[in-house]
């Protein structure tokens, strides 16, 4: 007769039993979807091998470091760490194939990391559940699919945070120089993360004060900056040497938030009111008038300085609009929007269907995260470190500007506290009618604050559409394709000069003068400082025997040249 331990032993085993099995399928199916999009981008979107500002900043930042041996001989003006990663993907070979491979393949374990942050804060079977869902954020996979910060910070604000909860738990303080080095890294990644820094400094020296001497607590704040400073300090003695400057990590912070605080900022748009709007026209402009308005040649600290000053002042003289300002921060922070000033999200995924049919959305899950960071005082000591991480980054981004690609490192901790909300509450939702109703009307202010349209919204469709148009004119044997995109552009816009302008230098291709003629027109009273359609004018009226109305056209292009540069666009 068998026994019943004996019994037990000949029962299989259910595949939820295995502590391994999960993890590996999870992995597995996040990396088959990054996997099927990096196809469908490579082979279906036009995209994939054009570079633009951001994208086009940090490639030509890595080819020029694998060229140089990774020496930098300048203040680095923004953060170095991903373009040095970058940078030794282009030196081992790779190129933006390559780049855009690795950093989804990468990217693929940001599931497994929010489920092993989960386990630590809460059971296995929510961990599972919040892990599933990360799966359909598309705006994960769309990120580590370009070649921007986003998924690497996603990474290593994960490590950060896990790698604390397990320090917090285990009394070695060695393990907080191992979090230091990760906050370090992430700083010299992006430097948001020193805003963090001194909240848990103050949540670590007070939050067992009555059970941890104070020797201890010191020690363990001690290995914290310690392990911190190794690697900002590396950064900052590189500024130093090559440029006699004290830079703590780059100094493109005081340029950000100027553009996030001036008189025509409206908490969404990168730009300084009266300078250029390509890239470069920007960082050298923002030096020069810098060093105009001093009267004297600035270090790159003291330009920092000079737009952070110059933010402040707009602030405090202006409370109202001031308010106004960053209200309408805290609401685009918050909303379900998705913004991008690199590319028109919702225009360039619908070249990839995998995206769009991953329906997770923020205004969906933002609300159960929110109601729960405002139960604080029910929270463990683990999961308020979370909450912590979110509320400092978070003010982090107001000060600057709100993008889709500088919120994606909340997100994931968004999703653990939307997991915790349910975790802790449904028990009391289930019996207990007055909390139920309690959290139903919190959750329906909540859900209108952040999937309503405060401030109408929308795509850009005119510049998708142009900046589409640009990719296709570039070859030759795709102008006519260029043509319907600019169109496209022109009829959503009708201010859309830039577009206006290559429709003519079409038309003029194609030999049709009086079309081309009317295009640069359009262009020329929209804009009249745009130089270029001037040119062009000036030589169809020579073309067209109409010497007169030529001359004029340079006379009037001669002068405006004389003043301030035209801005760049392509004249073929």
């Amino acid at each position: 007769m068998m026994t019943s331990s004996a019994k037990k032993q000949s029962e299989p085993r259910k595949w939820t039993a295995s502590p391994w099995l999960f993890p590996a399928l999870l992995l597995i199916v996040s990396l088959a979807l990054r996997l099927i999009y990096f196809w469908q981008y490579y082979n279906l979107s036009p995209y994939f091998n054009e570079l633009a500002l951001d994208e086009l900043y940090h490639y030509q930042w890595a080819e020029r470091l694998a060229a140089k041996g990774f020496y930098e001989t300048e203040v680095f003006f923004r953060a170095p760490l991903y373009p040095y990663l970058l940078g030794f993907i282009y030196w081992l070979g790779g190129r933006i194939f390559t780049m855009r491979l690795v950093q989804l393949i990468l990217g693929s374990f940001t599931p497994l990391l929010i489920y092993l942050l989960g386990k630590q804060l809460f059971n296995n079977k929510t961990a599972s559940r919040v892990a599933v869902l990360s799966l359909f954020y598309p705006y994960f996979i769309f990120m580590e699919g370009e070649l921007l910060i986003g998924g690497l910070l996603v990474a290593l604000d994960l490590l950060l945070i896990i790698l604390s909860i397990h320090a917090l738990r285990n009394d070695r303080p060695y393990l907080w120089a191992g979090v230091g080095v990760l906050m370090g890294l992430s700083a010299i990644a992006r430097p948001n993360i020193l805003f963090f820094a001194p909240a848990l400094f103050v949540y670590l020296f007070f939050h067992q004060r009555k059970k941890v001497p104070l020797r201890q607590r010191i020690k363990v704040l001690a290995n914290l900056t310690a392990g911190c400073c190794l690697i900002v300090f590396s950064v900052t003695l590189h500024n130093y040497l090559v440029g006699n400057d004290f830079t703590l990590i780059a100094f493109q912070g005081g340029m950000s938030f100027y553009m996030g605080n001036n008189p025509l900022s409206d908490g969404q748009t990168a730009m300084i009111p009266g300078l250029k709007t390509e890239w470069q026209g920007t960082f050298d402009e923002h030096i020069k008038v810098a060093e105009r308005e001093l009267g004297h040649k600035l270090k790159p600290s003291e330009v920092s300085r000079f737009w952070y000053a110059k933010g402040r002042r707009y602030l405090w003289n202006n409370p109202a609009q001031a308010f106004k300002l960053y209200l309408r921060k805290f609401l685009l922070l918050i909303n379900r929007y998705e913004n991008s000033n690199n590319k028109t999200l919702a225009f360039v995924t619908r070249f990839t269907s995998l995206l769009n049919r991953l329906p997770l959305s923020l205004g969906l899950f933002l609300p159960f995260a929110l109601l729960r960071i405002g139960q604080f005082g029910r929270q463990s000591p683990a999961e308020r470190l979370v909450t912590i991480f979110v509320l400092s980054y978070s003010v982090t981004i107001l000060l600057f500007f709100i993008y889709t690609r500088l919120r994606l490192p909340l997100i994931p901790f968004v999703l653990i506290l939307t997991g915790s909300y349910f975790h802790h509450n449904w028990q009391s939702l289930k019996h207990n009618k007055q909390t139920r109703y309690r959290h139903l009307t919190i959750l329906a202010i909540l859900f209108f604050l952040v999937n309503y349209n405060f401030f109408n919204l929308s795509p850009n469709y005119s510049q998708a559409n142009y900046n589409l148009g640009l990719i296709y004119f570039d070859k030759p044997d795709q102008r006519e394709l260029a043509g319907r995109y600019f169109q496209k552009a022109v009829n959503l816009d009708e201010q859309n000069f830039k577009a206006y302008f290559l429709l003519g230098l079409i038309a003029e291709d194609q030999d049709d003068l009086k079309s081309a003629e009317n295009y640069y027109l359009k262009s020329v009273k929209i804009t009249p400082n745009f130089l270029p359609p001037l040119a062009r004018l000036g030589g169809i009226y020579q073309k067209t025997g109409r010497a007169e109305k030529a001359r004029i056209a340079y006379r009037y292009l001669a002068e405006k040249q004389a003043g301030e540069s035209p801005p760049d666009i392509p004249v073929k």
